[in-house]
């Protein structure tokens, strides 16, 4: 990538940053996040319940692969997160929301956030 065109996008990253609501949130970034429901393993696990007896339950163990896929960013703001959920609506489920997260514990992020006066 040559120099203009890092410097524009740093640029246009920075005007985002500077123009978005960061939602009370030190250092923010947005994400999508799909919450539909993970399927069942086969694992099962043993519990107790209220009235003394052991019962068998099948428990969600998804993967590391599996929860990423459900994690679509980060973006900027929260508008440029919308709008792409709102274009790529279907690859996504329709519990497919936008989170606000803080990047606060990210050295780097939190400095240029700073610098920009988040």
């Amino acid at each position: 990538m040559n120099e203009d065109l890092k410097k524009d996008a740093m640029e246009n990253i920075k005007n985002t940053l500077k123009g978005c609501d960061n939602e009370s949130t030190r250092a923010p970034y947005w994400m999508i996040v799909d919450a539909s429901p993970f399927g069942i393993s086969d694992e099962v696990e043993e519990y107790e319940n209220d009235d003394g007896d052991i019962v068998e339950v099948e428990v969600a163990r998804p993967s590391i692969h599996e929860i990423a896929s459900r994690i679509t960013g980060p973006f900027f703001s929260r508008k440029d997160a919308q709008e792409y959920l709102d274009r790529k609506h279907y690859n996504f489920s329709d519990e497919a929301k936008v989170y606000c997260h803080s990047g606060w514990e990210s050295g780097k992020y939190l400095a240029l956030c700073e610098e920009l006066k988040l």
